[in-house]
This record gives structure tokens, sequence and C-alpha cells, in this order.
């Protein structure tokens, strides 16, 4: 059996916060861009957006025209 603490209504306040409504927001972006995708195709896009992010803190140029995502 399972009873709520004195801070339980602080924790279920926060789970209502803008913030984690806006996180909500995001994991559905993310469950509907890429559920369809298989394995190997998800570790193409993540290889992708590193090299993208990784090298905006390099001197390196980035090919013009590259696809993040298939």
């Amino acid at each position: 059996m399972y009873s709520a603490e004195d801070r339980a209504g602080a924790f279920l306040d926060n789970l209502k916060s803008p913030y984690m409504l806006a996180l909500r927001e995001r994991a559905e972006w993310v469950v509907a861009t890429f559920e369809d995708m298989d394995i190997s195709q998800l570790d193409t896009v993540t290889k992708r957006l590193f090299h993208a992010w990784t090298t905006e803190f390099q001197a390196v140029q980035i090919e013009v025209g590259t696809e993040l995502f298939p």
C-alpha cells in the first residue's frame, strides 16, 4: 500500500509547471519524428546532429546543403 507524503503536493505542482509542459511537448515531438525509424536510421541522425553541433564549436567548415534528417 502506498500513500503520499506531505511533500507530494509540491511534486505534483511541478509536473504542471511551464517547464514540464514544454518538456512534454518536446518529448511528443521526438516520438512523432523518430518513432518509425529503426536503430540504423537513428544512428545516422544522431551522427549527423553530433557532427553539426561539434562543428559549431570548431573552426571547421560545414558542407552546405547537408540534411540532418534523412
